[in-house]
């Protein structure tokens, strides 16, 4: 392992920055063989457009040349003593650190889209033997030199050294078997007319003494695309502009323009006057609820699909509304208005209707979700416009609300405090004392009609202990949080959580040593304790290596336990300190972020390196894959093409929120990483990331909920750094705080089903509909394989239904929904569960809930064999187990079932016979 000096650094930069490589035409390869380079002595001449960079004690402005026999760090040209034939590399040292590269500019006429890049890689000098030393490629598309910028990996263009065994000394980097042929084609780009591009490689720190290595024989070759063209103007207005009113909104519709057409997309303007004093102005794009140039209209949809919803209208009020055509698209100057005639009409909004007194709510949750200082819960809402929550120690309540009464947050009501007034069916109530007894009720309130809001009489009321519990959510840690969302909530937790005096990040160093207590777990083959890594763990089955704990010179680094030598494989050996939110995007050793130990996990060291700066993403063809199943490769996600790297599914939730705390934490931070990741990085501090990512981050979130790892992880943190992950101790806060971003999906607030007359009623409640097209209703009789049964479009309402009336004779349905966007993208809901048939056979359980052995008892003796199964909520078979005929008791071991994990216990024949859940300790 090398050695690092960071005091006293010096660092020399040569580079030809006014005088980068041309490209002028795509599909001709540009080349360099690097013979002008000097074959003997030192020099500072190089090929134009090329350039080096030496950092250390030792660095300077030259290089020198080398036939391999020279051990000490420098940048080289190597080659023969003596002979024309050169190559262009270095040897990396305890006190150099060699890189190499080139600057392009892009003079072809066109965008490049794709550039193809071959060389050969050749290696002069073994440095040390039983090891791999490798040069390390990437590409920057907005740097101004070898070292400024952003710069992405490009691990199929990095050249591995050949040569790992023999003699230590001089090689022929000419021989093959010293030298690699490397090509690849990086796709993805779009690199303007006039922009220039940067390429280098780096010398990997490999352990013990350097190889020296070189690249050779470079060509590179652009591809590039059709200038677009200017944007041209629309010819004609859709038709037939149809408008209907609620007391508090407009609906519209209307003909597009047949294709072919120039038109993609029509741009609605809402007016309370008419004509419009000012028209949208070309080029311009506008958004929901902008007005237009300080006139008299406001925007209110842009649609492709001849479709619009005004949620902001007042009752008893005339309104015009004016629809033009756009050509937007796969054109310069976007967008281009069509302003002649634009589609009117206008409509009169019918006055409120009065108030009817709602029904209250049911189905209470029970238990309650409670911690310290927290008791949050969930209802089933009974179709009101909101819902008031009302928390107090003593019962009854002994003041009732009163009609046309807004109660806020914090409010007193009779011998009870508000907790929330609102449309949701979950509530949280924070600040609480441990150990404390509190009641609560929810009444159910009618708003948008005269009187506003009439009250339920009655109201649904549960209670439920607060806990005292050492290690969990301190006392008033949230007490700040009450009903606030979106923005406001995320500055609320950031105001919480910031690193400050009082919640000071460790030191880097101390990072190492807080893995005991925050990343341990038990061997899967003995009973030590290991290093719980996440891109080596194997949830499923025996690990295929594992760490035990240590402290090296790295600072990190315990070998590997328990594991044989894998061959062909890197993995294993170290383990190091991943920063899951890579630092090179907050601008690297920069603190607090650095020492953080929210987002840096134990990994294995080959696996760190291969992530290395890549976001998180999905891959489908991987050019690596871990021994866990971690991949490598280009992104499937829909709006980014680059590399990125995708854990295994067990641990995608907790990257995702670790990502969630960094953008929280560092809220006043955030807006200014766009410079440095801006694939990643939006420069808005609340939503902070990019819509492709924080949708992913957000699907990861709900498909991989906080799991016992990730609570014992955060009050260990907590106990040494000071501050928690509050998306861990309240997973809810991820919609609350992202539901008003665009990217995200419809939020289901309350998905039900009910078994009435031979149908199903499905009733589902969702708020902030962006750019929603339509909830699709699927079924199974399984709980894995379903069906889409219908569909239901976007009204953006709160409230929708469907009923399923040609039931399948199954005892038990399950009912999920997809949700669509316009873009296509979608996600699925909760999937719910209903009985159709009723029992057929009595049968009891127990203990319910149970630690290690279940027993189950039927009231009459089986008549023939009958198959068991247990499974999860989702309808994923767990376990089954045969249960012969005269059987009338049995017990099933369940101790192999995750604990505190709720569990559906089934058994079939031909129809199921019985359908109990039961709950594992």
């Amino acid at each position: 392992m090398k050695k690092f000096y960071p005091l006293f650094v010096f660092t020399f930069l040569y580079s030809i920055s006014f005088c980068q490589i041309s490209i002028t035409t795509t599909g001709t390869a540009f080349t360099q063989d690097f013979n002008t380079l000097v074959s003997t002595g030192a020099s500072s001449t190089l090929p134009v457009g090329w350039a080096f960079l030496e950092t250390g004690t030792s660095a300077n402005t030259t290089y020198g040349a080398d036939n391999g026999a020279a051990n000490s760090g420098n940048t080289y040209s190597y080659g023969t003593t003596g002979a024309v034939d050169r190559a262009f590399g270095g040897l990396q040292s305890g006190n150099l650190n060699p890189i190499v590269g080139a600057s392009f500019v892009n003079n072809t006429g066109t965008i490049i889209t794709s550039l193809i890049i071959a060389y050969t890689g050749e290696q002069w000098r073994l440095g040390t033997a039983n090891r791999v030393d490798r040069l390390e490629f990437s590409l920057s598309t907005n740097a101004t030199s070898i070292t400024s910028g952003t710069y992405t990996p490009l691990t199929a263009l990095n050249f591995i050294a050949p040569t790992t065994t023999g003699v230590v000394g001089l090689l022929d980097g000419n021989a093959t078997a010293n030298s690699t042929l490397i090509n690849a084609t990086i796709n993805g780009l779009n690199i303007a007319v006039g922009s220039t591009f940067w390429i280098r490689w780096a010398d990997f720190n490999a352990t013990g003494a350097d190889d020296g290595l070189a690249i050779d024989n470079f060509s590179i070759s652009a591809n590039g695309s059709t200038p677009l063209p200017p944007c041209a103007e629309p010819t004609a207005q859709p038709t037939n502009l149809s408008l209907t009113a609620t007391s508090n909104s407009v609906a519209g519709s209307f003909s597009i323009i047949p294709s072919p057409t120039t038109v993609e997309n029509y741009l609605v303007v809402r007016s309370l006057t008419s004509p419009l004093t000012q028209l949208p102005q070309d080029g311009t794009n506008y958004t929901v609820g902008q007005p237009i140039n300080a006139g008299n209209g406001t925007v209110i949809a842009l649609s492709n699909d001849g479709t619009f919803t005004d949620n902001n209208t007042a009752p008893s009020t005339q309104y015009f509304y004016f629809v033009f055509s756009i050509q937007d698209q796969f054109c310069t100057g976007a967008p281009n208005y069509y302003l002649v005639n634009p589609l009117t009409l206008d409509i009169t909004t019918p006055a409120l209707l009065a108030c009817n007194t709602p029904a209250e709510p049911t189905l209470l949750s029970n238990p309650l979700s409670t911690s310290n200082t927290a008791i949050s819960g969930s209802f089933t809402g009974s179709g009101a416009s909101k819902y008031l929550v009302v928390r107090c120690t003593t019962t009854p309540l002994t003041t009732a609300p009163a009609n046309a009464t807004i109660y806020t947050a914090g409010q007193t009501l009779g011998n009870g405090v508000v907790v929330s007034y609102n449309s949701s069916n979950t509530f949280s109530a924070t600040g609480l004392t441990p150990a404390t007894l509190y009641y609560f009720f929810i009444y159910a309130a009618n708003e948008n009609c005269t009187g506003a809001p009439v009250y339920s009489s009655i109201s649904l009321s549960g209670n439920q202990t607060t806990t005292n519990n050492a290690n969990n959510i301190p006392p008033g840690y949230y007490a700040t949080v009450n009903t606030q969302t979106c923005s406001a909530l995320k500055t609320v937790l950031f105001d919480i959580i910031k690193p400050t005096v009082a919640n000071p990040a460790p030191t880097y160093a101390g990072i190492c040593t807080m893995y005991p207590s925050t990343d341990f777990k038990v061997s899967d083959f003995s009973n030590n304790n290991v290093i719980w890594d996440m891109y080596s763990d194997n949830p499923t089955g025996p690990d295929p290596y594992e760490f035990e704990y240590q402290i090296d010179v790295d600072g990190c680094g315990g070998s590997g336990a328990n594991n044989p030598p894998i061959p062909g494989s890197a993995e294993g050996i170290l383990y190091n300190r991943e920063h899951s939110f890579p630092q090179a995007w907050f601008g690297g050793s920069v603190e607090p972020m650095y020492s953080d130990a929210m987002h840096i996990f134990p990994t294995d060291k080959e696996v760190n390196n291969k992530r290395s700066n890549f976001p998180y993403g999905k891959v489908s063809t991987p050019t690596f894959t871990s021994l866990n199943g971690g991949k490598l490769g280009a992104n499937t996600t829909a709006g980014y093409a680059g590399v990125v790297f995708e854990p295994i599914n067990e641990y995608k939730g907790d990257f995702a929120r670790s990502h969630f705390y960094m953008i929280t934490a560092y809220q006043d931070k955030v807006a200014a990483w766009q410079a440095n990741k801006p694939e990643i990085f939006n420069g808005n501090a609340y939503t902070a990331f990019d819509d492709w990512y924080l949708l992913l981050m957000y699907q990861w979130h709900i498909a991989d909920p906080v799991s016992p790892k990730e609570i014992s992880r955060n009050d260990a943190v907590y106990l040494l750094q000071g501050n928690r992950n509050p998306y861990i101790d309240n997973p809810q806060y991820v919609n609350a705080v992202f539901q008003c971003a665009s990217a995200l999906p419809v939020l289901i607030t309350t998905f039900i089903a009910k078994n009435i007359d031979n149908k199903v009623e499905l009733n589902w409640k969702v708020t902030y509909e962006h750019s929603f097209k339509k909830y699709v209703i699927e079924r199974s009789i399984d709980g894995r394989i379903f069906n889409a049964i219908g569909e239901v479009e976007s009204r953006n309402v709160p409230t929708y239904n469907f009923d399923d009336n040609k039931l399948p004779k199954y005892a038990t349905l399950y009912y999920r929904l997809k949700l669509q966007d316009v873009n296509g993208t979608f996600t699925y809901s909760k999937i719910i569960i209903v009985n159709i048939i009723k029992n057929e056979t009595d049968v009891n359980i127990y203990p319910n809930p149970v630690i290690d052995n279940l027993s189950v008892e039927f009231k009459e003796t089986l008549t023939v064999q009958n198959v068991l199964l247990i499974t999860d909520i989702t309808g994923r078979i767990l376990k089954q187990q045969i249960v012969p005929a005269f059987s009338k008791k049995i017990n099933i071991a369940v101790n192999n079932l995750t604990k505190g994990g709720t569990y559906i216990l089934k058994m079939e024949s031909g129809i199921k016979i019985f359908h109990k859940s039961f709950l594992v300790l």
